[in-house]
């Protein structure tokens, strides 16, 4: 840890912020309350579940992220975690990634039949049972309170581009992101 000496610009950037420029590297000093908040900042926010396991905080992404087992094989799981986000809302969010793992069989049909039912009027020439075979899910993200998004990789179709189903636990949107 180092202190610094640092000069505040006097305008605001295009966001409205002011920046600070570096002026000075002093002398390496420890400061023992210093450490004690970084090292506070640094430990990893850890959200535990019963059915989801522990999902541990992304600070870089503001997202609590972990792995779960869906139709036999591991993907992401993660939910929304900024300052703005509340502990209710944080119960909510996990409460909804639970449901779906839970039934997940019943999620897994609707999201892909819902999927392929795009796929196959986007490209007709498709055989259904491709389309099958290729839609591999990779993450759920609960974005926005009470919504979802599936995220699947779909190999080569479209050119490694992702397909993501958004829903809520009353049914898919009407929406479908390529």
């Amino acid at each position: 840890m180092y202190t610094v000496r640092v000069r505040q610009e006097s305008e605001t950037d295009q966001h409205g912020y002011r920046r600070f420029m570096l002026v000075e590297i002093l002398s390496p000093k420890k400061n023992d309350a210093l450490e004690t908040i970084l090292a506070e900042q640094i430990k990893p926010r850890i959200y535990a579940s019963n059915v989801l396991g522990n999902l541990i905080e992304n600070r870089r992404k503001f997202k609590f992220e972990g792995e779960t087992t869906w139709q036999d094989r591991k993907i992401k799981i993660m939910f929304w975690c900024d300052e703005s986000v509340t502990a209710k809302r944080m119960k909510n969010d996990c409460a909804l990634l639970e449901t779906l793992v839970l039934n997940q069989n019943e999620w897994h049909k609707k999201t892909t039949d819902y999927a392929i039912s795009k796929l196959i009027k986007k490209f007709p020439k498709t055989p259904e049972k491709e389309f099958f075979e290729m839609l591999k899910l990779q993450t759920i993200d609960i974005a926005f309170p009470g919504r979802f998004w599936f995220i699947f990789e779909i190999g080569d179709l479209l050119g490694g581009e992702k397909i993501i189903v958004d829903g809520t636990l009353k049914g898919i949107k009407n929406n479908l992101s390529l």
